[in-house]
């Protein structure tokens, strides 16, 4: 049994802790080698954008974080700058 994963439920991915599904987590999880914008416990492959976490903005592409992306990236009214993924102000 996966102590930390996802299972595929219909079209949903399903956040799955100790075998159980947690629909109450919002945010960023460290998950197979990467890290997943979950909302409601569900993967949310649809998002691009920015997503708080540990104090920082994250540049999040199709549910994922993107280190590879750096540019300028328009955030609730607020331009932010992003290095290799992490928004610097």
């Amino acid at each position: 049994m996966r102590k930390l994963g996802f299972i595929k439920k219909g079209n949903d991915f399903i956040l799955v802790k100790n075998g159980v599904p947690d629909l109450k987590f919002t945010g960023l999880i460290n998950i197979y080698e990467a890290w997943w914008y979950v909302v409601e416990g569900r993967l949310n492959l649809e998002y691009t954008g920015l997503v708080y976490n540990a104090g920082f903005y994250w540049y999040v592409s199709r549910g994922k974080i993107d280190v590879t992306f750096s540019g300028k990236v328009m955030h609730e009214g607020k331009e932010y700058i992003v290095k290799l993924g992490k928004a610097l102000g």
